[in-house]
Formats: structure tokens, C-alpha cells, sequence
């Protein structure tokens, strides 16, 4: 196994326990700033961010390469 697959095996969990901290603060203030905001919706908005973040970096990695 390559040294990065098994550093990627390593860190995963962190990975995606930042991930879904990142999106509960979110969701935090969203409900904060207008306590009458739907959840779901708010949650779909969030991801739909979060979604366009990760493909930014995407691209962003390609054009380095």
C-alpha cells in the first residue's frame, strides 16, 4: 500500500467528523439568524455550498497538476 493511502486510511475519520462539525455549525447559525428557517431547506442550502467548495478545490487541485 502507498504511504498516502494508508495516511488517507489514517486520517478518513477526522476527515469526515470535521466535515459534519463544519455542517452542524452551519446549521447552528442558520437557526440562529432566522429561527423560523425550514431545517431541510436549510440543510440542502448548506451542502449545496459545501458541495460547491469541495468541487472548487477540485479544480483547483487539477490546475496544479
Amino acid at each position: 500500500m502507498k504511504v498516502e493511502r494508508k495516511e488517507y486510511e489514517k486520517e478518513k475519520e477526522a476527515i469526515m467528523e470535521e466535515i459534519a462539525e463544519v455542517f452542524h455549525n452551519r446549521m447552528r447559525i442558520f437557526t440562529w439568524d432566522v429561527p423560523e428557517n425550514d431545517g431541510d431547506t436549510a440543510a440542502g442550502f448548506i451542502l449545496k455550498a459545501m458541495q460547491e467548495g469541495i468541487d472548487a478545490l477540485k479544480e483547483a487541485q487539477k490546475q496544479k497538476s
